[in-house]
């Protein structure tokens, strides 16, 4: 676990880690990397990619999972396989139905982060890292369990400008293809800018990182 840490230390330069020492000495196996659309969630959790036993869960991808194919889930990893096959059912029904959407989103997150712990108690021999704006929203009104916590500390501004440019490249929201066309990716970019629901997200996902570094107590 050390060789590890030491990896992902490397990439970071004002980010938090929490519980840093019981990763190192094996007690946690377990990493939530939390911070902004663009923050560098994705950057600094390849970082770890190729070591042996480490497995990474791109948390938002559950919100997708009805439109990925059955290779894609499992290019994933086994622990993001198994909660689909156990899962999948209700995944299907969230995007059937009428109303309470973010209800049902919310109780799919918090399913995932239940079999997360599980899994990861069952799995002790590998290290776990999970990324995603607001992975840990299940918990932000309730007890954290024994988890590390590495929050991206770059600025809203900076993320936010990042985010826009990624996602200006593609046509699909799981980011499959990039796209060829330009005058799609400047439309887009320019349609990004002025995009009040993302700012929003944005200002929703600020107060989300404040309760987060409150119950670290930061």
């Amino acid at each position: 676990m050390k060789e590890i840490v030491d990896a992902l230390k490397k990439h970071m330069t004002n980010d938090t880690f929490y519980n840093e020492e019981k990763v190192r000495n094996g007690e946690i196996n377990v990493i939530y990397i939390v911070g902004y659309s663009g923050s560098g969630k994705s950057t600094l959790s390849r970082t770890a990619k190729n070591f042996p036993n480490v497995e990474i869960v791109e948390h938002d991808l559950i919100d997708y999972v009805v439109h990925m194919t059955q290779k894609e889930i499992k290019d994933e990893g086994d622990l993001f396989y198994s909660f689909v096959k156990s899962h999948y059912n209700y995944c299907f029904d969230l995007y059937n139905i009428d109303k309470d959407y973010m209800e049902a989103r919310r109780i799919l997150h918090e399913k995932l982060n239940e079999y997360i712990l599980k899994y990861s108690k069952e799995h002790k021999d590998k290290l776990f890292i999970i990324e995603g704006t607001r992975s840990l929203n299940s918990y932000v009104d309730k007890e954290l369990p024994d988890i590390a916590i590495i929050i991206k500390n770059t600025p809203l501004i900076t993320s936010y400008w990042r985010a826009i440019k990624r996602n200006a490249l593609y046509k699909d929201p799981l980011r499959r293809d990039k796209t060829n066309d330009r005058l799609y990716t400047i439309r887009k970019f320019f349609k990004g800018i002025f995009n009040k629901s993302r700012w929003n997200y944005y200002r929703i996902t600020r107060q989300y990182i404040k309760k987060i570094k409150e119950k670290i107590q930061l």
